[in-house]
């Protein structure tokens, strides 16, 4: 299983232009979600705010990264600096696209 995160913009009635996507293994959302920020229930909601969220995310993550190793998967699907990579491309996106909607499917 894995997360599929797209940042999308109404371009008509009931139409949407995806401007950004990227997946990650779920085999580490653990640690988005100890480190505050569950990818899920920014589903539907502004890329601005999930960039907040994703910021403050990866700070934890980059300041008690013992913490977060000791969570990387036994299967090696996954790891603290994938993920860490995942959220900074996330955050990038964010912020490149402030007045986005987040897609999150998983």
């Amino acid at each position: 299983m894995s997360y599929d995160v797209s940042l999308e913009v109404q371009s008509g009635p009931k139409m949407w232009a995806t401007v950004y996507d990227a997946n990650h293994t779920s085999n580490t959302s653990g640690m988005w979600r100890t480190a505050g920020c569950d990818i899920a229930e920014y589903d539907g909601r502004s890329a601005e705010s999930f960039g907040l969220a994703l910021g403050a995310a990866i700070s934890v993550i980059e300041s008690d990264p013992e913490t977060f190793l000791a969570m990387e998967p036994d299967n090696l699907w996954g790891s603290m600096q994938s993920t860490l990579n995942f959220l900074h491309e996330l955050y990038d996106a964010t912020q490149q696209h402030p007045y986005t909607q987040v897609s999150v499917w998983h």
